[in-house]
């Protein structure tokens, strides 16, 4: 469900998919979006969509310092910012 709307927001690029080259067709059908949804993305203005890109981006930011912090709970602040960093440029950190 979220790959299309990462997709589509371009925080992934099609060519780049290791993920749904592991589907069966099966799974790849169930992640896909649901038409209501697709038609609600429609709808929203570019603003909205900013909005809704921004609140998803600070979500993913904050669950992944959470999960640093709780494999790490003595983590320094500097450190907790680089691989924040490195997370949001390549996915890793």
């Amino acid at each position: 469900m979220f790959y299309a709307l990462f997709l589509h927001l371009g925080f992934v690029h099609e060519h780049a998919n290791v993920y749904t080259e592991r589907m069966s067709h099966k799974e790849e059908l169930r992640d896909r979006p649901h038409p209501m949804q697709i038609a609600i993305w429609k709808k929203m203005s570019p603003s909205d969509r900013l909005q809704c890109s921004e609140r998803l981006r600070q979500t993913a930011i904050a669950f992944h310092q959470a999960f640093l912090i709780g494999k790490k709970p003595d983590i320094c602040e500097s450190e907790l910012k680089l691989r924040t960093h490195e997370f949001l440029q390549r996915g890793t950190g």
